[in-house]
């Protein structure tokens, strides 16, 4: 496994003042949101996927996105992606010119499972400051 670098050399605590863990509800929440048939990243696993574990096994998918969510170590393969080149047809650039491809970047969903469940948590925290704030 690949060590996550810590922000600015910081405990995780520091940074994360409240660890939370993703519900059931919360993961299909953001399933819901994402295209189950977008095309996969190198490990061929598409959120579709990760929904039918969801619906079968909905507390093994929860352990599995909250023990990454409170872990300082990411699967050395989470960080490789596939990289395509997609030709621009436009007229005034030729093949050979870079600016002539669009680049698509296919990621891992599992590891994009676990950035938007770490995303809803923080904003959830967020939220909830906010309303103490508002009531302080």
């Amino acid at each position: 496994m690949a060590e996550v670098p810590h922000l600015n050399g910081l405990n995780p605590p520091a940074y994360l003042p409240v660890v939370h863990s993703i519900t059931v509800s919360q993961l299909k929440k953001i399933l819901a949101k994402k295209n189950a048939r977008s095309s996969p990243g190198p490990s061929g696993v598409r959120y579709m996927h990760l929904a039918l574990i969801l619906e079968a096994a909905p507390e093994f998918l929860c352990d599995l996105i909250n023990e990454q969510l409170n872990s300082t170590h990411a699967p050395d393969k989470w960080s490789t992606c596939t990289v395509i080149p997609v030709y621009k047809v436009m007229k005034m650039l030729q093949i050979n010119d870079p600016k002539a491809f669009r680049m698509i970047v296919l990621q891992d969903a599992l590891f994009k499972l676990v950035g938007c469940a770490w995303q809803e948590l923080r904003r959830e925290y967020i939220v909830s400051q906010m309303g103490d704030l508002n009531h302080a």
